[in-house]
């Protein structure tokens, strides 16, 4: 028997009745709504018993068998007006609809600007609050009559240490809570001094009687059978971005991170001879150096936009070995940061800014320990550790003098100072066994020079005329660039389109093929090689130019 259905409004095919509550509905529609919303009447919600309270509607004989028509449904002009009734129906809901949708975009835009504004004050309440305490922390040292003096006789140097300003300018979140904690953290303490001298002894012990490592590149090889391998593209191909500005390689793996003029860096999987990881957006101006600080896990990188920043491997991506999330950063420089190294023990960071600074960091918490400053118009243009992390070595700028100054880190001061380059110290570098330092300036006329650091004096100065014979340069020529292998053998060098190995046992003779080396690194009258680093047992030569974006690699 048919009747209207209380949830469909039509005519029931097959009509029940609940007798709890006296509504009929189709007997399918019925028991999907039961489905979804248990045994209760979809009009009163009473709860029912499908076996006894829901009774089958039922006509006599042969009376079921037509379905009477509405009145509506009866005529042409009947049927009409209900499709119109209904087209009029949905229009109003899309109407409604429509102006609901309008007015929750208008909400939320509303709350995001909101919440926008909301980060900008806490963020700004969050460096002056660090800056309150920069200063609180000034003045309590400057009460207590803390202060440094250098040792060299023209140049003052000021030590900061930052008991209350635990982060600098150190962008990074933190609560309350863990900030406080780290707040107790002053200067170079006497346990920060132990673990260096710790490190430092045990380094030089096994250093003394170290031989060269076994399958070291032999001299026959150098001479005969090194060449190059091959030409990688990593950065931006084209425009002022162009070029590779600096690389660090892992000494076990013989992988290597490279930096670029475009800001970014690269993983290169030297076995698989391509990049390893997406090219990471670290910085908006060109990265100045960059340093591996724990093998591949973690990577500093600075640049010429002031900040240092730490970067930590997140794994694998979906189409690379490698990719990096930014661990913190340090903004603590007043003009650009032109060096990042690690201090032999591995637990501390060092920033070299062009101000003439150079800032001590715990790596792991990314908290400044001490700012150490050269003087009044000195500015660094390169630095780097001493092998046994209790010296460092700074390059300064043409108008500084083009000196080199070592550095003791337990004490923050200068303790000798090379005089020898009238440019700008372009590349510095330390031998394995420690007793070796080489440097080299904008001005490639002043040779590459060789100091014994036992003596404090400039042994050898390496010829680079052959390198740059018959070539023209400009105003502002390529810089010479420079770097020990990891055993201390070889000495790579770096001028415009030239790149030569030197022995140290061989009086520093040059060792490749011919006298002026490898020319095919493409140059102009103001750029050429920027940087270079020998591989695992010197197997390779990396090479990076910033006149163009391809990484070479010369072996055997």
């Amino acid at each position: 028997m048919t009747a209207l259905c209380g949830i469909s409004g039509e005519l029931t095919g097959k009509g029940v009745v609940i007798t709890t509550s006296g509504y009929t509905y189709d007997k399918d529609l019925l028991e999907k709504y039961a489905q979804e919303h248990g045994y209760v009447c979809p009009t009163t919600g009473e709860a029912y018993d499908p076996k006894e309270n829901v009774l089958e509607l039922r006509a006599a004989p042969g009376a079921g068998n037509l379905k009477p028509r509405t009145t509506q449904t009866a005529s042409v002009p009947g049927l009409l007006s209900l499709l119109q009734n209904e087209w009029d129906a949905v229009m109003l809901e899309a109407h409604k609809l429509r102006k609901e949708n309008y007015s929750t975009r208008e909400e939320l835009s509303q709350t995001l600007y909101m919440h926008d504004a909301a980060c900008r004050v806490v963020a700004r309440l969050i460096k002056e609050r660090d800056e309150a305490k920069a200063a609180l922390s000034s003045l309590k040292a400057g009460a207590g009559g803390h202060s440094s003096a250098g040792a060299a006789p023209s140049q003052a140097m000021e030590v900061e240490n930052n008991a209350g300003n635990a982060s600098g300018k150190r962008e990074r979140g933190e609560e309350d809570g863990e900030e406080a904690k780290k707040v107790s953290k002053s200067g170079i303490t006497k346990e920060v001094v132990e673990k260096i001298m710790t490190t430092a002894k045990a380094l030089a012990k096994t250093r003394k009687k170290r031989p060269l490592p076994d399958g070291l590149t032999s001299l026959e090889s150098l001479s005969s059978s090194y060449e190059l391998v091959g030409k990688f593209p990593l950065h931006t191909t084209s425009g002022p971005t162009r070029g590779i500005t600096c690389m660090d390689t892992d000494g076990e793996s013989g992988n290597l991170v490279t930096g670029g003029a475009d800001g970014k860096f690269k993983v290169f999987d030297m076995s698989a001879r391509k990049a390893s990881s997406d090219a990471v957006k670290a910085h908006g101006k060109a990265i100045t150096s960059i340093k591996l600080l724990s093998s591949l896990d973690l990577v500093g990188t600075c640049s010429v936009d002031k900040t240092c920043k730490v970067w930590k491997n997140a794994g694998e991506s979906k189409t690379k070995a490698y990719s990096y999330d930014l661990l913190y950063t340090l903004s603590d420089h007043s003009s650009e940061v032109v060096g990042v190294d690690k201090q032999a023990c591995g637990d501390y960071l060092v920033t070299f800014g062009k101000d003439g600074s150079w800032i001590f960091y715990d790596l792991l918490e990314g908290l400044k320990l001490s700012t150490t400053t050269a003087g009044e118009g000195v500015g660094f243009t390169c630095g780097t550790f001493h092998p046994d992390g209790i010296l460092l070595g700074t390059g300064t700028s043409a108008e500084s003098g083009g000196d080199v100054l070592i550095w003791d880190v337990k004490t923050q001061k200068s303790v000798a100072k090379m005089q020898g380059h009238k440019g700008s110290v372009s590349s510095l570098c330390f031998s394995e066994n420690g007793y070796y330092m080489a440097t080299a300036s904008s001005d490639h006329s002043e040779g590459c020079k060789i100091w014994d650091l036992r003596k404090l004096a400039n042994v050898h100065t390496i010829d680079l005329a052959p390198l740059v014979s018959g070539k023209k340069f400009g105003k502002k020529p390529p810089k010479v660039v420079a770097t020990f292998d990891s055993s201390g053998a070889y000495l790579g060098v770096g001028v415009g389109g030239a790149v030569q190995v030197y022995g140290s046992k061989q009086s520093w003779s040059p060792l490749l093929g011919q006298e002026g080396g490898f020319q095919d690194v493409p140059s102009t009258t103001t750029k050429g090689v920027s940087c270079l680093n020998f591989g695992t047992l010197a197997k390779n030569l990396y090479v990076g130019s910033n006149s163009d974006h391809n990484l070479r690699i010369y072996g055997c």
